[in-house]
């Protein structure tokens, strides 16, 4: 289950990126289709009121309120019965109900009003707190599925679990959270460490772990986590003539950087342009390559003007981490070793003197 491994961001990441390239080559009218990514954070502040109403008014929601369907109908399997997202318009192939004919099942959603989604606050620190890797992802690990249970009560709704992908908003949700990723490695300076380098820089960039696996520590047990080079699995993909997974191994090393590997980049959107916490901390120095351009409001952020090619606070931390890190365990070594030799000239000694008092007698 990648979602309780390290490749939980890059997996999806890559599942995007190639949703993304099959829509493209449909056609000359899609060849420059852009893969959107809805900010959920958005909506957040229209789901806090729902938890204790009896009747929400979910058309208040804007993402529920727009093109890519409402809650499902609970009196028909809850299937979407919106004009694009009806059986008729858009089939689905897993998740069918008994009496649907399988060859046009629907999409199913079924609204969790009990499960909030996360504000952009929420967000922002889970982005600005967390200096390793894992903690980071664990975060982020939590707001995902909280957003899933917002559109799933049970598993009758498809992104409740395996049939998500099926739910036109998996994709652009991921499309976010690829967005975020991408922003807290820019923040913390990341994105100025090539990919060949980012060994240098474990657990904080980036730290294999696999949860069944914690604790377990025996290669026989068939412990497995994946490192920045392990070929993540792509079984419901790779048969597709064009898929790039079908003649390249695509690892979390190859999409650390979008932009470098597949020319990807994001609108900083209102996420960062009206996010005052965000930028007093990154601000000046986002990477232009990863997000590009656009009109933003005027703000005034102290100290925030460096040039790009410094190495700066969150990147020098992590130097002299890793160098600590370094000098601790070579100071162990040193200890180990020292011990070792003092043990084997007492026992020399010793050997020596009891030869001694053999020949010569004692004193």
């Amino acid at each position: 289950d990648i979602h309780k491994t390290s490749e939980f961001f890059y997996w999806h990441s890559y599942f995007v990126y190639e949703v993304e390239s099959q829509i493209r080559a449909l056609g000359d009218e899609y060849a420059c289709f852009s893969m959107p990514y809805w900010d959920f954070t958005i909506d957040a502040a229209h789901t806090q009121f729902m938890t204790d109403a009896t009747d929400p008014d979910l058309s208040l929601v804007p993402v529920l309120n727009s093109a890519l369907g409402t809650d499902g109908n609970d009196d028909n399997n809850h299937c979407v019965e919106d004009e694009l997202w009806n059986a008729q318009m858009y089939h689905t192939q897993f998740l069918c109900a008994a009496d649907e004919d399988p060859t046009q099942c629907c999409l199913k959603r079924q609204i969790n009003t009990h499960s909030e989604l996360s504000n952009k606050s929420v967000v922002t620190r889970a982005i600005l707190e967390p200096r390793r890797f894992r903690t980071f992802q664990d975060a982020m690990s939590d707001v995902h599925g909280a957003i899933h249970k917002f559109f799933a009560m049970t598993n009758s709704s498809h992104m409740f679990s395996n049939n998500a992908a099926e739910d036109p908003l998996f994709v652009l949700l991921h499309s976010f959270i690829d967005y975020l990723r991408l922003m807290r490695t820019d923040c913390w300076d990341y994105d100025l460490v090539s990919a060949t380098e980012l060994d240098m820089y474990i657990p904080f960039a980036f730290d294999g772990y696999d949860v069944l696996s914690d604790g377990n520590t025996s290669a026989s047990e068939g412990v497995f986590r994946p490192t920045l080079d392990t070929a993540m699995k792509f079984a419901n993909i790779n048969h597709l003539p064009t898929a790039y997974c079908k003649t390249h191994n695509v690892t979390s090393r190859l999409m650390f950087d979008l932009s470098a590997s597949f020319d990807i980049s994001y609108e900083p959107g209102t996420f960062w342009t009206e996010n005052e916490m965000l930028q007093a901390e990154c601000g000046g120095h986002l990477n232009q390559t990863w997000f590009y351009a656009e009109e933003q409001p005027a703000v005034l952020l102290d100290g925030s003007m460096h040039a790009r090619n410094t190495i700066s606070r969150p990147l020098r931390q992590s130097i002299v981490e890793c160098i600590v890190y370094a000098v601790i365990g070579l100071l162990i070594m040193l200890v180990v070793s020292f011990l070792a030799i003092r043990r084997f000239a007492r026992h020399n000694c010793n050997k020596q003197q009891q030869h001694l008092e053999t020949v010569y007698g004692s004193i």
